[in-house]
């Protein structure tokens, strides 16, 4: 029997969109102040204890700035701690249209994740 994993969005999912056109706020010098998204981080805990343990990822697509922002964004709001996530669990592809989708994908197929479904599509995995 296939082993059940969790594949997790970061913007929009994680750290709360301030513009609903943006993923994210980390395009502003201030990037470490954008909040996460009410109750996500004590969801990610029980999801952890409860149901997945290590097997809970982070993916993410986006470019080597927002990357970098991102995981400081992590370790400045103690997402580790407070989920029991793993580091090692956080995943990033380019972002470039021509690859993005297939590199998200790869990632995905890697971690035997289904591909990612942003949250506003209504179409959540």
């Amino acid at each position: 029997m296939p082993v059940e994993t969790l594949g997790v969005d970061i913007g929009g999912v994680l750290i709360e969109r301030v513009d609903a056109r943006l993923d994210t706020s980390f395009f502003v010098d201030n990037y470490l102040a954008t909040p996460a998204v009410a109750d996500a981080f004590d969801a990610l805990h029980s999801l952890n204890v409860q149901r997945f343990g290590d097997r809970i990822f982070l993916v993410s697509k986006c470019g080597l700035q927002v990357q970098a922002r991102t995981r400081e964004w992590l370790e400045h709001h103690r997402f580790y701690d407070r989920t029991g996530m793993l580091r090692g669990h956080v995943h990033f592809s380019r972002f470039d249209p021509a690859i993005a989708e297939s590199n998200s994908t790869r990632n995905c197929g890697r971690l035997l994740l289904f591909p990612n479904v942003p949250a506003d599509t209504g179409g959540g995995h």
